[in-house]
């Protein structure tokens, strides 16, 4: 939207009375649809006071007053986690209305050179918080929108530059767009922040813009770079997690995948943080930024596995098919124990089971009584996102450890490691699962993903399921099996 050259004037003018009882200072920020000015009032308080572009269509302005008078209704003193906004023009005057003032982010003690502390602002100055600050700030605005939903309105227009500190704690503001929510609620807001595909503003439609928040946050990037995560940020294992928690539920593309309530978003976050934390610490480890005892231990690790890749043997083995003859065993003395071209496919979401899920699995047809024991198989999917869960089962078929991925057209994901693939059409991944050396090792297409303690009694069977929430084909193929045979 474009306008004229008298918007830029009305925005370099300081006009006083803006309000009855308020005096203006300076002029804080302005913009196209409005100018925000530091004031004070009859108290000496001082405050911000908003005058909306007398130049806007006459729409707009109907719509921003609407919106305030929408959140005073419900909030006339803000909340915990949302802006107070204290004085509105009378109706039939241009819109002007005063509200808490931000901290100020150059120096939070006085309002001299003062700059809004705004979520946009912080970034922007000291970059992407530390993980402990994000999840912090992000359960105050998930708090700050709960509210407004429990009220019955919706903010539609949610993003960092809307998001202020006001005595260090995170608020919801620009509350111009805000409206009560019911089946038609218009679509309003910032492009970036509105999912594709929606043709009303609903309680999804808000959390979508959390989820891209949550992104800027995370990575430190402009939404418009979304969903990149690139350079040093794919090794960060907790980064990574993040990253798949907003592209595969918060940002999904598809309707169906994203967050309804408040609620249910806060309880996913909630559930990868702390796991996002111990991710980090490992992978801090792997890194070698512990003690160099530990460095040493890595060190050792790697040499005993070069030795035993450097010295083993590819054996001729028998069976229906040769494809794993690409992949030798790791132990010299392993032997083919048994393998078919089993293959079992879903039926692109035609059947379900109970909880709504499509699932293909496959069990090993024989006990291995050895802990030196290799599976091989594949498996395909074009799911948006899959489980991919290794199970190593006992006599009695009791779970005795278990190996959990995901699977996406993009890569195998995992706490521990980012295996990137090819974005377009369907991926299959040559698996490999190994019991050996007192490790339970995971591995995709010849690359580690993940590892468990060995069990105090061996594996004997080896249970391979992918499953989905969404509709779409997997596959679980060519699955043989290679072990030192007990006598």
């Amino acid at each position: 939207m474009s306008f004229p050259d008298s918007a830029k004037r009305y925005a370099d003018e300081l006009p006083q009375g803006l309000l009855e009882g308020y005096v203006t200072l300076r002029t804080i920020n302005s913009g196209a649809y409005g100018t925000v000015y530091l004031g004070k009032d009859s108290t000496h308080r001082e405050l911000a006071v908003k005058a909306v572009n007398a130049v806007l269509p006459q729409a707009a302005q109907s719509r921003e007053r609407q919106g305030v008078v929408n959140y005073l209704e419900k909030f006339p003193k803000g909340g915990e986690h949302l802006l107070e906004v204290f004085h509105v023009s009378p109706a039939g005057q241009p819109l002007r209305y005063s509200m808490e003032l931000a901290d100020n982010l150059n120096d939070p003690n006085m309002s001299d050179n003062y700059q809004a502390d705004t979520l946009a602002a912080h970034i922007e100055r000291y970059g992407r918080p530390p993980l402990k600050l994000l999840v912090e700030w992000m359960h105050q605005l998930l708090d700050g929108v709960e509210v407004l939903h429990s009220h019955g309105l919706l903010h539609r227009d949610l993003k960092p530059s809307n998001l202020y500190f006001v005595n260090g704690k995170l608020k919801i503001g620009d509350v111009g767009l805000v409206t009560t929510w019911h089946a038609e609620s218009s679509l309003y807001g910032t492009e970036a922040y509105i999912p594709s595909g929606m043709d009303y503003a609903s309680p999804e439609t808000d959390l979508y813009a959390v989820g891209k928040i949550l992104y800027v946050m995370a990575t430190g990037y402009g939404v418009d770079e979304f969903p990149r995560l690139g350079g040093e940020k794919v090794k960060d294992a907790g980064m990574v997690q993040i990253n798949q928690f907003i592209i595969n539920q918060a940002c999904a593309r598809e309707s169906q995948s994203r967050f309804k309530t408040v609620r249910a978003f806060r309880e996913a976050f909630d559930a990868i943080c702390d796991p996002v934390a111990k991710a980090r610490r490992r992978q801090k480890i792997r890194h070698g930024l512990f003690l160099t005892a530990q460095v040493v231990v890595v060190l050792a690790l790697l040499l005993a596995l070069y030795i035993a890749v450097t010295k083993r043997q590819v054996l001729q083995r028998v069976g229906p098919s040769a494809w794993y003859e690409m992949i030798p065993p790791t132990d010299g003395t392993m032997e083919y124990l048994f393998g078919a071209q089993l293959e079992v496919i879903s039926d692109g979401w035609e059947e379900c089971f109970p909880d709504g899920s499509e699932e293909v699995s496959l069990v090993t047809p024989e006990f291995i009584a050895s802990q030196n024991v290799e599976c091989y198989f594949e498996v395909s999917s074009d799911c948006r996102r899959a489980e991919l869960c290794v199970e190593f089962l006992d006599e009695a078929g009791r779970i005795v450890s278990r190996l959990v991925g995901i699977i996406t057209p993009k890569g195998v994901f995992s706490v521990t490691t980012v295996i990137e693939g090819n974005p377009d059409g369907q991926m299959t991944w040559g698996i490999r699962a190994l019991a050996l050396g007192g490790r339970l090792l995971l591995l995709a297409n010849g690359r580690p993903v993940l590892e468990a303690p060995m069990p105090e009694n061996p594996p004997w069977r080896v249970a391979v399921r992918v499953k989905s929430q969404e509709a779409g084909n997997l596959r679980l193929r060519k699955f043989c099996c290679f072990g030192t045979r007990v006598p």
